[in-house]
């Protein structure tokens, strides 16, 4: 009976794509386990990332304004057509009190294609925004702005804003000493964040994985990084550092602090064409 309790929890842990038990499609920020990254940067690289949907209401397909209790559905995929997955990548999604945006891209845009879906459900008078960010490769960064506005609600949706918060981390700086080890963080904001505001952010890069979620309890962010030692399929080779700069609002940078955390690693593999460092 024990064998097979062990095997059972094995099982769940290898096939999770979320170490926290919440569900993406709630509103909460969440950290994710490192992908199994397949992309090939230098033959196949995703070279943009096109966007898909009916609610766009611009010509760069960038903006949704939503009504109150409304919801938009984005889809998103890799170009050229023929590659499905990628080397490198991010993604960020934003939860506000008035938005819930439950996004696959977090854990599925490595593999060529994610929706997200984005409900607005208003609970202040004004204007209000929300954001989520795609990259891959050598795409350029894919920003959605979503906006809402409502007047039925005695608060001010300024109540909700972030003002000039300054992000510390308890370490600046990791040196990894071998492949697959994992480095854990935690950030604290110097002002009290406004409560229902958070964001996830993961992705790869260089030859980490790193993995973050602000704001979803208190005032902290709680994140972690793991030196993978691999660029897309391929065990990389030589040393490479990471610098990560993490904002209260990562969207709207200004006035704010960030903590900065700079990672380093060396990778074992042999081939001069794939350096851990990115050219």
């Amino acid at each position: 009976m024990k064998r097979f309790l062990f095997i059972l929890l094995f099982f769940l842990i290898s096939c999770g794509n979320e170490s926290s038990v919440e569900n993406s499609s709630v509103s909460t920020s969440v950290l994710y386990t490192s992908p199994i990254l397949a992309g090939d940067y230098i033959e196949k690289a995703a070279t943009s990332i096109v966007l898909n949907s009916s609610s766009f209401t611009d010509s760069t397909k960038s903006l949704i304004e939503l009504q109150p209790n409304t919801s938009a559905l984005v889809e998103a995929k890799l170009q050229p057509v023929a590659n499905d997955k990628a080397s490198f990548f991010e993604v960020t999604s934003m939860q506000k009190a008035d938005f819930i945006i439950s996004s696959s891209c977090h854990t599925s845009l490595p593999y060529g294609s994610c929706s997200t879906n984005i409900t607005y459900n208003p609970v202040c008078s004004g204007s209000s925004l929300a954001y989520f960010k795609l990259q891959a490769d050598k795409s350029s960064p894919k920003i959605v702005t979503i906006t809402g506005s409502s007047s039925e609600f005695a608060d001010n949706c300024s109540i909700y804003k972030l003002d000039n918060i300054t992000l510390t981390a308890d370490k600046s700086y990791y040196s990894f000493s071998y492949i697959g080890e994992t480095y854990y963080f935690t950030l604290k904001a110097d002002k009290t964040v406004p409560k229902g505001y958070s964001y996830s952010t993961n992705g790869a890069l260089n030859g980490f994985y790193y993995s973050y979620a602000c704001f979803a309890e208190d005032n902290t962010c709680t994140g972690f990084a793991q030196f993978t030692g691999k660029v897309g399929k391929y065990e990389c080779k030589g040393e490479s550092t990471l610098s990560l700069s993490i904002y209260a609002d990562p969207f709207t940078t200004k006035g704010h602090t960030p903590a900065k955390i700079t990672l380093y690693g060396a990778g074992t593999g042999r081939d001069e064409n794939y350096p851990c460092a990115m050219k």
